[in-house]
């Protein structure tokens, strides 16, 4: 598995430049649906 050296400033600025673009309410959605899905997900089911 190759994964890039967070140290670097190129890779580092790429990630930002990633994080800049996101959309606020594509992330409020996927957090809402971590929550619901996370009632799934406790120790009593197993």
């Amino acid at each position: 598995m190759v994964l890039p050296d967070a140290r670097l400033a190129v890779v580092r600025e790429r990630v930002a430049a990633s994080v800049a673009s996101l959309d606020p309410q594509d992330e409020d959605d996927a957090l809402r649906w971590i929550e619901a899905v996370s009632d799934f997900d406790d120790d009593s089911s197993r």
